[in-house]
């Protein structure tokens, strides 16, 4: 089995592909969209792997999503602030501890699916009052989309 190493390689990979790509699309190259491309295809590299109890990017998003119900909480309901601390800790240990099955329904095309389209929904979300053409959507979805199904990919051999 590749370890996370390996996947993050490949990843990036896929980066240097979508940016050797970019230009030929049409898309203006920057240090923002390099970074952006850098970033979302090593996590969407990883992510498939959040079903391993032990693996790094599992701890990562359940404490990212502990930490925002937190401080969600905290901000909606700030007399009883402290009750988000308990939903913290909850959280954090149900998502990290909770039993998973390996190459389960993280390593499947349709789950690469739902996630690249998760990804534009943040890329909308963060492109908010800005205007952005579909084509921009389009490639944000294929970006995380194809370091996904590389990772599915590599598993399989």
């Amino acid at each position: 089995m590749p370890d996370w190493k390996t996947h993050v390689v490949f990843g990036l990979l896929v980066a240097i592909a979508w940016a050797t790509a970019f230009p030929s699309l049409g898309i203006a190259s920057s240090a923002e969209k390099t970074v952006s491309l850098v970033a979302v295809t090593s996590f969407a590299s990883l992510f498939p792997d959040i079903d391993v109890r032990s693996s790094k990017m599992r701890g990562i998003i359940a404490l990212l999503l502990a930490a925002s119900v937190a401080v969600a909480y905290a901000f909606f309901f700030p007399g009883t602030w402290y009750y988000g601390i308990a939903y913290f800790c909850i959280l954090y240990y149900l998502v990290r501890y909770l039993p998973t099955r390996h190459r389960g329904i993280t390593h499947t095309p349709l789950f690469a699916l739902v996630f690249s389209a998760a990804a534009v929904a943040v890329y909308v979300g963060f492109k908010q009052g800005q205007t952005f053409a579909l084509a921009d959507a389009a490639v944000w979805f294929l970006v995380p989309f194809s370091s996904y199904v590389v990772h599915l990919a590599i598993d399989s051999l």
